[in-house]
Parts: C-alpha cells; structure tokens; sequence
C-alpha cells in the first residue's frame, strides 16, 4: 500500500512527465496534430483520444512506437473522417522523448482513461529495434488492433476509427471548409491557436465555449461586427462558429450545446452590435453573477 507521501510523489513526477512531453509534442508534433492532439480536418487526424485507446491494447503500444519511427503513409479514417497522407518519422527524437509524447497523449484522453503503464524508453527502443517494421506491417498491426476486441473495462470500441464510434459530426468536407475559412477570415487577428493578442484581441481559445451559457452570449458571438459582415453566407458561417467552438473551447461550453444553424445566424447578423466593448460588459457581469468568469 502506498503512503500518502508517495502518492504525492508519484502524482508530482507524472506532472513532470506529461509536461516534458507536452514541451516535446509542442516543438515536434503540434504543427500538423494541433494543440492537445485535437487534429486538423484533412490534414491529420485527432491524438487526444486515439492513442490512450491503442496504448490499452496488448500490440498497441509497439504500433505507437513504430508509428513514430517509420511514419504512417495512405488512407485511415479516425472517428468518421478519411485522412490520406503521409506522417513522416519522428527521427529527431529520441526513444525518451517518443515515451513522453506518448505518455502525454495518453493523458489528455476521457474516453479510453483506465489504467496505463507509462511508456519508457527501454519500451519504446525495444519496440522499435524489432526487425518486422516497416509501412506494411505497421498498417497491417493497425488493422488488427482496429478489429480487436475492448480489453476489460475499456471502452466498447477501443480506437474509434468507426463513424459509428462518435456522435454525429459535420460532413468531413464543411469541417475543412470550416477550418479554412478560419485561417482566411479569423486568424489574422486571433492567432491561428485564438490565443489573446494584448492590446485589444481577446482570446477564442478556452474562452468563447463560456459565452453560450447565456442566451445573449451567444446571440454576442454572431453580433460581434467582424462575424456578422463576414463575407460567408449563413450555413457556412455556422459552420465556421462551431468549429471554433469544438476546436478552440469544448470544454468550456455548455454540455447542452447545440450547433449554430444557419437560420438562427440568419436572424442574429441583422442585428450587429455598435457598441461591442459595453455589450461584452453586460455579458460578462452576467456570466460572473452565474459563478463563470471570462478572462478580460
């Protein structure tokens, strides 16, 4: 039985390790995976789930590591979308860090959470030193590991490559659309992470999900004048909103969520607010007097 002392002690070094790691997939995976490996629409596919979901099958961790030292080239799909290109190796990494990018990957994930061993580099260089890896095995293991059973205790579908896997999401081509259109009318102000730009640009990430706790927050996202004279017809501009709101601040929006359709953007972009600095005011007094704050 562990004492509480080491409890800490364990817990303290597992947030070392997932923060070493976080710092490695920033400098060598986050251009193409984006921010917490939530993926970017046909171009490669989301982290955060799929790899603590291989990580808990018997051959799953050696395919992770093979992954990393040989690449991945052709088609997959990943909970309903198709991606098809080639991920180069990491070879600029080594088997430590390979360890702690996985290990860090593994931590982000809510649905495949149960029990798993750290990744060590002994692991990892063991995994990569067999001699059967190549692009053909390392698909062919996919494959297998796709149709495997869930191990006991995990999720009923462990990877989640299946549409059938995930909620109803947007056809795969209004996402990229979606996420294009980000990168053409948003990022120039907001960063192509959101993040705040100081001097007057407020943050879209971990931030805007808030606004939707309130009926004239999220009328407020749409009013905003820069949304609403967006040069986009109105689906496209739903489309372009929930993006935002699924990439960038999930997890701060309501778990009541409903998209934007286009009818209600309709209505709420002839509405376009002439005073947006005394309108965010209101709402973040409201938001505060509900027990959420919204950084300035």
């Amino acid at each position: 039985m562990r004492t509480p002392s080491a409890v800490l002690l364990l817990t303290l070094c597992c947030a070392l390790a997932h923060a070493d790691g976080q710092r490695i997939y920033n400098r060598a995976c986050v251009a193409c995976h984006m921010a917490e490996g939530r993926g970017a629409p046909q171009v490669a596919p989301p982290l955060r789930e799929h790899v603590a979901c291989f990580a808990q099958q018997a051959n799953g961790r050696a395919y992770l590591a093979g992954v990393l030292e040989h690449g991945l080239e052709g088609p997959i799909t990943v909970e309903g979308e198709l991606f098809d290109d080639y991920m180069p190796p990491a070879a600029n990494l080594s088997s430590a860090e390979k360890a702690s990018v996985l290990d860090y990957l593994v931590s982000l994930s809510s649905r495949c959470a149960g029990p798993i061993e750290p990744f060590t580099a002994a692991e990892v260089e063991a995994a990569l030193n067999e001699d059967k890896w190549d692009s053909q095995t390392i698909r062919a293991l996919r494959e297998q590991l796709l149709q495997a059973p869930a191990a006991p205790g995990a999720h009923a579908s462990p990877v989640g490559d299946s549409a059938a896997s995930s909620p109803a999401r947007p056809q795969p081509a209004a996402v990229a659309q979606a996420a294009a259109d980000f990168v053409h009318h948003c990022r120039g102000c907001h960063t192509p992470q959101g993040d705040a730009v100081p001097g007057g640009v407020p943050a879209l990430k971990e931030n805007v999900g808030l606004f939707l706790h309130s009926a004239a927050g999220r009328a407020f996202l749409v009013q905003v004048p820069g949304v609403a004279f967006a040069p986009l017809e109105d689906q496209r501009l739903a489309n372009l909103l929930n993006w935002v709101i699924e990439s960038l601040s999930a997890e701060q929006a309501p778990a009541s969520f409903a998209p934007y359709t286009a009818a209600e953007i309709a209505e709420y972009r002839q509405q376009a607010l002439l005073d947006v600095d005394a309108a965010r005011r209101r709402i973040l007094a409201q938001l505060e007097s509900n027990g959420l704050r919204i950084p300035q």
